[in-house]
């Protein structure tokens, strides 16, 4: 939620069409329904966006319980690895590979994870805020309806402000934080 707050605070237009679909969808309520929370697309897509730049866990570790063999078509090489060997992922350098499919990848842009047809170009495994396969997050879902009900309150009820000045560096420990956090001034609507 850090990201997706210090995104919207550097997006004003985002911002603002994001509250656009809150009234929309949400009217006069004031905490979203079931029967509502899946029309709140453009939410999603802001959360999605911003895992995607901000993975929570930005780099993981994986051992190969084989051995295996990785075949590269484009560059006609191999991959030989051992069984035992650690592998690392960096899921936030792959978020951010044009070769997998993601146009402008440095550019903060939810509305790619609204057109179908964009999908369809991207690698399979271009985008694992939750990690994939066997071993995924098994909250994933929980925490993506979770953020949707917490990011539309938060909209509905706050105008926020980054504090100038700072120097916003991601910092991975366990998971992706601010390394001298994220100040902002908050106000109610």
């Amino acid at each position: 939620m850090t990201w997706t707050m210090y995104q919207l605070s550097k997006h004003p237009d985002v911002l603002a069409k994001a509250r656009e679909e809150i009234e929309s969808v949400l009217g006069n309520q004031l905490y979203p329904q079931a029967t509502n929370l899946s029309q709140l697309k453009y939410i999603e897509a802001i959360l999605q966006e911003s895992l995607r730049i901000f993975p929570p866990v930005a780099l993981i570790d994986r051992e190969a319980i084989i051995d295996h063999e990785i075949h590269d078509n484009q560059n006609d090489t191999k991959i030989f690895i051992s069984k035992g060997t650690t592998v690392l992922i960096p899921i936030m350098v792959i978020h951010r590979l044009d070769k997998l499919g993601w146009t402008n990848p440095e550019t903060f842009d939810p509305t790619r994870f609204l057109n179908p047809e964009e999908k369809l170009y991207r690698h399979p495994y271009s985008y694992l805020p939750f990690s994939i396969g066997t071993r995924n997050c098994i909250g994933q879902n929980f925490a993506m309806e979770e953020s949707k009900i917490m990011l539309s309150m938060i909209l509905q009820r706050f105008n926020f402000e980054l504090v100038p000045g700072q120097n916003i560096v991601p910092d991975l420990k366990i998971a992706l934080r601010p390394k001298n956090g994220l100040y902002m001034y908050i106000s109610q609507r």
